[in-house]
C-alpha cells in the first residue's frame, strides 16, 4: 500500500495551513538559540575549552576587577616606571561580568568611589609614552579605564567600564 496525498487523506488528517501564534514562534526561537547554545558547549566539553561566550566569571575575577578598581590609585606609580608593555588584556565589565546576572550598580558605585584613584591611574596611563602608545594602538579609551592589574613583566590587564 502506497503514501497518499495530501488530497487522499481525510479531512481531519490533513494538517492545517495557520500561521503560528506569536508566542509559540518565540517559544520555537528560543529553543533553535537554545539547541545552538546547547551544541556549542558540548563541542567546547570535547574540544576541552570554553569559547567567550559561554565563559562565566568565577569570583576570583569579580575580585580582581573589584581590586583593580580600589587600587587604580596606588596603580598609577607602577604605570610612571613601565618602559615595556609585553601584552595587554582588556577586560569589559559589562560583558565579562553583567551578562552572567551580575548587578552593573556594583561597579559603578565602586568606580564612583574610587574616583580619585581612577582620575590619577588615567593620568599616569596618558603621561607615560609606552602605555599612551599601547592604548592608541588598540583603540582604548582611557576614559573607560576604571583599574588595571600589572603584571612582573610590564603586562597589563585593564578593566573597562562605560
Amino acid at each position: 500500500m502506497g503514501r497518499k496525498s495530501r488530497a487522499q487523506l481525510p479531512k481531519n488528517l490533513q494538517l492545517q495551513e495557520t500561521t503560528a501564534h506569536p508566542i509559540l514562534t518565540h517559544l520555537m526561537e528560543i529553543e533553535m538559540k537554545l539547541r545552538t547554545l546547547l551544541a556549542t558547549a558540548m563541542i567546547a566539553a570535547t574540544l576541552g575549552t570554553a569559547p567567550a561566550a559561554l565563559a562565566q566569571a568565577t569570583q576570583s575575577d569579580k575580585f580582581a576587577a573589584q581590586s583593580a578598581m580600589m587600587s587604580a590609585g596606588r596603580s598609577a606609580t607602577q604605570i610612571a616606571r613601565i618602559d615595556d608593555v609585553p601584552s595587554v588584556g582588556v577586560v569589559y565589565i559589562p560583558n565579562r561580568f553583567v551578562r552572567y546576572g551580575e548587578e552593573i550598580t556594583q561597579y559603578r558605585i565602586s568606580a564612583e568611589k574610587n574616583a580619585t584613584g581612577i582620575e590619577k591611574l588615567r593620568r599616569a596611563l596618558t603621561s607615560n609614552p609606552v602605555t599612551r602608545a599601547e592604548l592608541a594602538s588598540r583603540g582604548i579609551k582611557v576614559s573607560h579605564i576604571v583599574g588595571v592589574k600589572i603584571s612582573s613583566n610590564g603586562s597589563l590587564r585593564l578593566y573597562l567600564l562605560r
